[in-house]
């Protein structure tokens, strides 16, 4: 997992880029409150994998509900979602996994690479 900070051009506020290197099940990309600008994953799985995102600042248990409706991404697909005008705001962190199951998390196999933007928000 790696985090990189942009430069910030004058009167704009920093973004965050947030990405898992590699393929991964799930992951932590903001340890604190963040406001989500983008997610971008692509699923290398042979089936549907279901993007989950949680207002954790660690990965929750399997079995447990998402924070956000789970987004099919289906076998190898790429999908940006981009959140408008303010973001999506996360008042804990954003952690996120790849599940075979929509409604519930069941990890799926290390099939996401995902990248995601955010600001800051504490």
């Amino acid at each position: 997992m790696s985090t990189v900070h942009s430069p910030i051009p004058a009167g704009h506020i920093p973004v965050t880029n947030y990405s898992s290197d590699n393929l991964a099940d799930k992951g932590v990309a903001a340890l604190s409150p963040c406001i989500i600008k983008e997610i971008r994953v692509t699923n290398a799985s042979g089936g549907t994998r279901y993007l989950q995102l949680f207002n954790t600042s660690v990965v929750p248990a399997d079995g447990s509900t998402p924070s956000l409706i789970p987004i099919p991404i289906l076998n190898g697909a790429t999908v940006s979602i981009t959140y408008p005008e303010g973001g999506r705001y996360f008042s804990t962190g954003l952690s996120w996994c790849s599940s075979t199951t929509q409604l519930t998390k069941t990890l799926g196999g290390a099939d996401f690479w995902l990248e995601a933007d955010y600001v800051n928000a504490n």
